[in-house]
């Protein structure tokens, strides 16, 4: 669900990755990109979140149909895996917990094609 999400909305990886459930308005079908988390080498997961490099890219991103549903079936997806887990859940290492589970963002980094 994750990556239908991105394709449906348009919204970056790192924006994707550092969506919290808050950030998900239901009634109003959009999704608040208010973070990011950049991919700076040698720096923590911790300091990677952060503000969007510039004003334009904090926004409300409509949700379509698909793309709601897409964002339903993420968010249960998380929800199993945090059942599954049990007490040995983490969401991440700072305060703020996102959406996406920080392990995978390790998972994710690893197959990630570098060069530009």
């Amino acid at each position: 669900p994750f990556w239908e999400v991105l394709l449906l909305t348009g919204m970056r990886v790192g924006e994707g990755l550092a969506l919290q459930v808050s950030d998900y308005d239901p009634r109003q079908r959009t999704l608040n990109i208010e973070r990011t988390i950049s991919t700076a080498e040698g720096r923590s997961t911790r300091d990677r979140v952060g503000v969007p490099k510039t004003p334009s890219s904090i926004r409300k991103v409509p949700l379509t149909e698909a793309a709601q549903a897409a964002v339903e079936r993420w968010l249960a997806t998380r929800e199993q895996m945090r059942l599954e887990a049990g007490n040995a859940w983490q969401d991440g290492g700072w305060k703020s917990k996102p959406t996406f589970p920080a392990e995978q963002f390790s998972q994710l980094e690893q197959t990630r094609p570098r060069g530009r």
